[in-house]
């Protein structure tokens, strides 16, 4: 092959390299970038492997290699992963799903307050108090509970199903960047590597998703329908009225 020749099918090969979209599976619930990061230098290619392979006898000559650049770009994406039970999930549900009654749960610390909308929600007349719990019973043979609990406010009626006041938040994570190496030789056998770069990351939702009018399960009630409490429609429409219906205003308060 003649030396026009050659340098053609070299610049082909780089073009092609340039335009490779280079693909990578990070391990689940992994926040941090892998190392050695990910970069368009071979990590095994290091700049005096000509000199070690002359000292060693492997090349009659000595070529002199002393700067090496790599300029690196990326770009990571996902909507999408997995939690700890290996289960595909939304972005924002990696460590299950946001319980909104549970910021009603235990007392506020001393100085701060729940908010204007979180307090109304509290103490809302409709979370009927008692044995008599927004017009149904409790089944239960815990007398303390039933003489005490708005069962809206006691993580002991937490729905295990994370349906009852919980919420599905869909996100979008986005991580762009590049990254700079720099490798010079000093001398034969003393370099210095220096790596360095930028990025901008942001996770944003989409939304999030009221699973309330979906609960079923609970303790049974009274006038129940079967579904229990956290079925009835009656809980269901409390739970959204004063929470999960009002939950930007929460935010945006605490």
């Amino acid at each position: 092959m003649n030396v026009k020749a050659s340098r053609l099918l070299g610049m082909l090969v780089f073009c092609l390299g340039f335009f490779i979209n280079l693909e990578a599976r990070l391990s689940s619930l992994a926040y941090n970038d892998p190392f050695p990061a990910y970069s368009t230098r071979n990590p095994y290619d290091f700049l005096n492997a000509f000199h070690k392979d002359y000292l060693k006898g492997l090349r009659d000559d000595d070529p002199e290699q002393r700067l090496s650049f790599a300029i690196s770009p990326f770009l990571q994406k996902a909507t999408k992963g997995k939690n700890r039970w290996n289960q595909r999930s939304e972005l924002g549900d990696i460590h299950g799903k946001w319980n909104v009654i549970g910021l009603m749960y235990g007392d506020v610390p001393c100085g701060q307050s729940r908010g204007e909308v979180l307090t109304r929600a509290f103490e809302g007349a409709r979370f009927c108090q008692g044995p008599e719990l927004c017009d149904n019973f409790i089944d239960t043979t815990d007398s303390t509970i039933l003489t005490t609990t708005r069962f809206m406010h006691d993580p002991q009626f937490t729905d295990t199903n994370q349906r009852f006041g919980f919420l599905s938040v869909p996100m979008k994570y986005r991580k762009v960047g590049i990254r700079f190496e720099a490798i010079g030789l000093i001398t034969k056998d003393i370099g210095l590597d220096i790596m360095f770069g930028v990025s901008d990351i942001t996770q944003t939702t989409t939304g999030v998703t009221d699973l309330t009018p979906t609960a079923t399960g609970g303790p049974k009630a009274s006038s129940s329908t079967g579904y229990g409490i956290f079925g009835e429609q009656t809980n269901q429409n409390v739970a959204q009225e004063f929470l999960t219906f009002k939950i930007n205003e929460i935010f945006q308060e605490i």
